[in-house]
């Protein structure tokens, strides 16, 4: 999960000083690890870390919600029923949890093409609505069989999540449809936050805080320290990085170094019974509808400690 995050981020994240897709301008689909560390330096890759550590957040929040880690997602998702009074849910929906933000290649293309209702704009599809969601992070698209699906819009922070329980950082956010925020802070507590802000002319929010100290943020940034290591001397010295529960992965980028990087991606997804990233970034961007990205291709639920 950590690994694929980082990988998800280098491949479809635009803001990054040396993102996969610029480096490799022509053909980037078939360009592996190995061509990408040949352009790229461990030093290189530090000049990007704090920003990865920040933005990709983002790619590891989604699979935490998409795969419903520790009941997140039904938590989240019937938080904003009630703050809000309405019924987004059904027994025959579906849901996922995709980047959207405009930096994201995968998310700008949902956002132009996808005609999911907007959630808390009155009927507003997502295609018709691109300069009030184009900011927003990640979004939870809630597939129904016998109604309009609706795309739930949220803001991340990586690192200084506690700003969100003011109604200052709202502020310019340019998303008036933004339902939630979710983050990750350290001010010594030792429980998850739940709690709504209410910022003038918009909706009211639901922010749900994660601890910085526990074990998903540590980790992570654990992960962004070992691919410096990884770009500076290759996967062989990589490997040896002993990290709870992340060797299977990094077994797996060793394995698949000289393969294009969506088929990496769709390796370690495959692993761990998701649906591969190949498919999760790809699909989305070659305007295949986004109604065919659905829980149904993921493996059982799992608990996680935030």
């Amino acid at each position: 999960m950590h690994v694929a995050a980082v990988l998800e981020c280098l491949y479809d994240y635009s803001g990054l000083k040396f993102d996969f897709r610029s480096v490799h301008e022509k053909d980037h689909r078939n360009k592996s690890l190995n061509q990408y560390s040949g352009k790229v330096s461990g030093k290189d890759f530090a000049k990007m870390r704090s920003s990865i550590e920040n933005w990709g957040c983002e790619y590891l929040l989604a699979d935490v919600i998409s795969r419903n880690f520790g009941g997140y997602k039904k938590k989240i998702i019937s938080y904003i029923e009630e703050l809000h009074n309405k019924d987004i849910l059904s027994r025959s929906s579906k849901s996922h949890c995709i980047v959207s933000g405009v930096y994201s290649n995968r998310g700008r293309n949902f956002v132009e093409r996808s005609n999911a209702l907007v959630f808390g704009s009155q009927g507003k599809k997502v295609k018709n609505s691109k300069e009030h969601i184009k900011y927003p992070d990640i979004c939870i698209l809630v597939v129904n069989s016998h109604r309009k699906n609706v795309g739930i819009f949220e803001e991340v922070e990586g690192k200084k999540g506690g700003q969100m329980r003011k109604e200052k950082y709202w502020e310019g956010k340019g998303g008036e449809y933004n339902a939630f925020g979710i983050g990750f802070e350290n001010n010594g507590e030792k429980d998850n936050f739940y709690g709504t802000v209410n910022p003038p002319n918009e909706m009211e929010k639901l922010v749900l805080l994660f601890q910085g100290g526990r074990n998903v943020i540590r980790d992570f940034h654990r992960v962004t320290h070992v691919f410096t290591s990884l770009f500076d001397k290759g996967p062989g010295d990589w490997i040896s990085t002993h990290i709870p529960g992340l060797q299977q992965p990094l077994e797996l980028i060793e394995y698949a170094w000289e393969k294009p990087l969506p088929q990496t991606l769709a390796l370690i997804r495959g692993e761990m019974n998701l649906i591969s990233a190949e498919e999760q970034v790809e699909l989305i961007s070659e305007g295949v509808p986004d109604e065919i990205i659905t829980p149904d291709a993921f493996g059982p639920r799992s608990s996680l400690r935030i």
